[in-house]
């Protein structure tokens, strides 16, 4: 019968035997291996965002390590992202440029493109994320945080990392939405609706309450994407913002249909048909 004393003597030959890990470091010199992400298996984990592009017929995911798209014929590709290694927040197709977009809850921008399935730029924006869009035919992205700024950034591409370059085009709330209290309709249906009525976005900017209140979308008008932008707020207020006029086109304020009274905090917004 094998008796406790031998097996503690073996364990404490074994220890003592093993190698010194410092001498042996040294004496193989540095590590040239350069460990990273280059496919995936299995059920996507992590997701906490999604995408859909209806014309690629792609979906994309927003995980930690990344954007995992999928599509047909068992398509499946991890675009792998080294510096944001965090839960993504939003992620965003750019259909008419091909690229993907994706925001970690900590407010890193990567821009991937889909064909390459290359990292363009990859950014650590300096406030909070909470909305952002890429701009149709352009390297362009507008982007929203939380103190309620839209701004303009550039794609620029480069070796080893791109970079998101920020613009000084600007639109903060009191440009766009604190001029003049939107006119407030009266639906005809008892569920919540919001009105959009043109008006000339003049006059009392106090008139609406409106202070800093996060940017929760950002959606270019269908048929006018180089042009306009709808810019929805979580105070409940809408602008239909002109790019190149730098100024709103039309103005309101998100309403509960059937009571007549402002809807809670906004979330999110986007065009119908």
């Amino acid at each position: 019968m094998l008796k406790l004393s031998s097996i503690t003597k073996a364990l404490t030959e074994a220890i003592n035997a093993a190698p010194d890990v410092d001498s042996l470091s040294k004496t193989l010199g540095p590590c040239s291996v350069d460990p990273r992400i280059v496919q995936e298996y299995g059920t996507t984990h992590s997701a906490t965002c999604v995408a859909y592009d209806p014309v690629q017929r792609l979906l994309a995911v927003g995980v930690d390590t990344g954007v995992k798209v999928l599509g047909a014929d068992g398509l499946s590709v991890l675009l792998a992202t080294r510096h944001h290694l965090e839960p993504a927040k939003i992620v965003r197709f750019a259909r008419s440029v091909g690229r993907v977009v994706r925001v970690s809850v900590e407010s890193g921008i990567c821009v991937w493109d889909l064909k390459s399935q290359t990292l363009l730029a990859s950014t650590r924006w300096q406030s909070e994320v909470t909305a952002i869009v890429g701009l149709r035919r352009s390297n362009f992205l507008m982007v929203g945080d939380a103190d309620g700024v839209s701004a303009i950034a550039t794609v620029r591409p480069g070796s080893p990392l791109g970079a998101l370059v920020p613009h000084a085009y600007a639109v903060d709330t009191d440009q766009a939405i604190g001029v003049r209290a939107w006119e407030r309709g009266v639906s005809s249906s008892s569920d919540d609706a919001t009105h959009m009525h043109d008006s000339s976005c003049s006059g009392n900017p106090t008139a609406v309450g409106t202070s800093k209140s996060p940017v929760v979308a950002i959606e270019p008008q269908p048929g006018f994407e180089t042009a306009r932008v709808l810019l929805a707020f979580a105070n409940n207020r809408l602008t239909l913002w002109d790019l190149h006029a730098k100024k709103c086109a039309a103005v309101n304020v998100a309403m509960n249909g059937s009571a007549g009274t402002e809807i809670g905090e906004l979330r999110c917004a986007t065009w119908v048909g």
